[in-house]
């Protein structure tokens, strides 16, 4: 009997001690896989390229008779213009507006769009080789580009938005000045020369989202609208989650979070993904929207025109002679 007793123990010890072992392996293993997601989110955060850091965001000064003047000089385009702030400031909101359901679940806006051409073809007669032989360059598909240019500016070359973002391509000033330098142009205001650093610059954030995949182009606008730093932010909180950081649909939930209601209980995630948070995003909103809106004129411009990229053919295997 007391032979049987230590038999028992001694099995029940070894059980205990596999159990122990199992458990050690796992913890070891989401501890590693979460170092992996740290690594990885600051390798991205760390990018070299200097364009990719955080815009100030203030909206700046515009000077109103300039405005009037443009508005008097393009008085045919005041329908497009009309437009275009309809569409681009109904769903903008600077202040916090955050709504739940009943069980404590955000709210996110639905788009409201209507397709109208505008003055694409008056953009493509000019402009139409400058940004293929551009998006050849960078492999971008150029209906992307038309997408980005129809929600940005609504294809007038003047448009100035209410944070002083200017052009076809709507460059903050910062932004624009430094990619003018870089690039070696005369001026990023001009149409042309617009259109040349906004493919440029919306290429290096293609490229530095390139190791999430296929959902690159989709974290590449809404950096594009918000600012590199404040996307790498909502990957952050998504990693932090254990969802993938990866896809654009899992991560734009996070978007809310980033606003100054959530700021307390969003720093104990930064600090413990060992990351510093970029400024607050009140107007969450709208990199949310931004990103289906342009999918949106994209979807409709694949309808209108061909691609400039070439599609890679699929090689069929020769079938052996018997």
């Amino acid at each position: 009997m007391i032979k049987l007793s230590k038999k028992k123990l001694f099995i029940l010890l070894i059980i205990l001690f596999l159990s122990f072992i199992i458990i050690l392996s796992i913890s070891e293993n989401e501890q590693s896989k979460k170092r992996n997601e740290k690594q990885e989110l600051s390798e991205l955060f760390k990018s070299k390229n200097t364009f990719l850091k955080y815009e100030d965001f203030q909206l700046n000064k515009i000077n109103f008779r300039n405005n009037l003047s443009r508005l008097f000089t393009n008085w045919y385009k005041i329908f497009d213009i009309f437009y275009l702030n309809l569409n681009r400031y109904k769903y903008i909101s600077y202040e916090e507006d955050i709504q739940t359901d009943e069980s404590g679940k955000i709210k996110f806006p639905q788009p409201k769009i209507r397709f109208f051409k505008g003055n694409i073809d008056g953009i493509i007669n000019n402009f139409g080789e400058i940004i293929i032989e551009h998006c050849n360059e960078y492999k971008i598909d150029w209906r992307l580009i038309l997408a980005i240019i129809h929600q940005e500016s609504y294809f007038d070359s003047m448009a100035v938005s209410r944070a002083g973002a200017y052009g076809l391509m709507q460059l903050m000033p910062r932004t624009g000045f430094g990619l003018q330098a870089q690039l070696n142009l005369d001026d990023y205001k001009s149409a042309k020369n617009n259109i040349i650093a906004g493919i440029y610059y919306f290429a290096t954030l293609v490229n530095s989202f390139e190791s999430v995949g296929e959902d690159k182009y989709k974290f590449a606008l809404a950096a594009y609208n918000a600012g590199f730093g404040r996307v790498v932010d909502a990957m952050t909180l998504a990693a932090y989650d254990e969802k993938n950081y990866k896809n654009w649909d899992e991560v734009k939930e996070y978007l809310p979070l980033l606003s100054s209601r959530y700021d307390t209980l969003t720093k104990g995630m930064f600090q413990a993904m060992g990351r510093q948070r970029s400024p607050i995003l009140n107007n969450w909103k709208e990199p949310y929207l931004y990103v289906e809106y342009v999918y949106y004129y994209y979807e409709r411009y694949k309808e209108i025109f061909e691609s400039n990229l070439k599609e890679k053919k699929q090689k069929t295997k020769k079938k052996k002679k018997t």
